[in-house]
């Protein structure tokens, strides 16, 4: 079946199976007590080669999200900020070229608005999610900065997807500087 259902959910509670959710959920379990027991009894892995393994994945795991939320903070100042501010420039240009001319131009006033109000909500998600990702990477603990990444940096970069992804269905195509979704699904 589907093990992404409620449905499952509920048959896992039936069956006492856990049911961990995140990466950081799943790190302990590799230094519980229950699998060293099982590993040493087969002589497969010792605690301390268990214990190894966890600070490993751990590390890779916080490592993984400080590089991904580096690059959503860079994407947006350095490609869809820029792109932005040009295809509402020029929208603004032809607000005031069809003024000269006695001509109102209300859907592009109406665009230039929205898309400014887009940016400044992708710059603030951009600031928050350098601050969580900063914060996050003074943790020591590796369950620690691992739940820092898991409760509040993932959530920071969702927060800055979204501003950006409502954008994309507002720039102009020859303005966005990656490839629409659109494209990818259907033009490929």
């Amino acid at each position: 079946g589907n093990g992404y259902s409620a449905e499952w959910e509920e048959e896992a509670e039936r069956r006492g199976l856990p049911n961990l959710k995140s990466t950081p959920d799943t790190l302990s379990c590799i230094t519980s007590p229950e699998t060293v027991a099982f590993y040493g009894k087969y002589h497969v892995l010792n605690e301390a080669e268990l214990h190894a393994r966890y600070v490993s994945k751990a590390e890779q795991y916080a490592k993984l999200l400080n590089i991904e939320a580096n690059t959503m903070v860079y994407m947006a100042r350095h490609l869809y900020l820029p792109a932005l501010s040009d295809y509402s420039g020029d929208l603004a240009t032809s607000v005031a070229t069809k003024a000269e001319i006695g001509i109102e131009a209300t859907v592009e006033k109406g665009l230039v608005r929205t898309i400014t109000e887009g940016m400044a909500q992708i710059d603030e998600a951009a600031r928050a999610l350098e601050a969580a990702n900063a914060s996050a990477r003074t943790v020591e603990d590796p369950q620690a900065r691992c739940d820092v990444y898991r409760d509040e940096v993932l959530p920071a970069m969702d927060a800055l997807r979204a501003p950006v992804d409502a954008m994309e269905q507002i720039c102009g195509a020859d303005y966005w500087p990656v490839p629409t979704y659109n494209k990818m699904l259907f033009w490929v």
